[in-house]
Parts: C-alpha cells; sequence; structure tokens
C-alpha cells in the first residue's frame, strides 16, 4: 500500500520525474556543448592558422637565404 501512495503523488508519476530529469539533462547538455564549441574549438582554429602563417614566413626567409 505504502508503495502505491509513493510512486504516485497527485498524479505526478516517478516515472514522468525521471523523464522530465533525463530531458533536462539532454537540454543542458546541448546547450554546454555549443558554448564549448564556440568558445574553444573556432578561436583555437584562428590561433592555429597565425601560427601556420608565421611558420609559412619563416620557412619562406630559410629558403630565400640557402
Amino acid at each position: 500500500m505504502s508503495l502505491i501512495i509513493f510512486a504516485g503523488i497527485g498524479g505526478f508519476r516517478i516515472g514522468d520525474m525521471l523523464f522530465a530529469l533525463v530531458s533536462f539533462s539532454m537540454l543542458l547538455g546541448i546547450i554546454i556543448g555549443i558554448v564549448l564549441l564556440f568558445t574553444k574549438v573556432i578561436p583555437n582554429t584562428k590561433a592555429k592558422r597565425t601560427q601556420l602563417n608565421r611558420i609559412e614566413e619563416k620557412m619562406d626567409e630559410i629558403l630565400k637565404n640557402q
């Protein structure tokens, strides 16, 4: 009897609560993933491109001096 009372309070079941928790976790994960994409990946691409340009200029200078 106590299991039935604990399983549902006012029509809101444990399964509904778990579904809401999983849905909220997935939504939060998507938002965090997008934020990390824009803060970590995109700036690193620009920094990498700048670094490659500097290396290319140095290689050109070395090859020209030989």
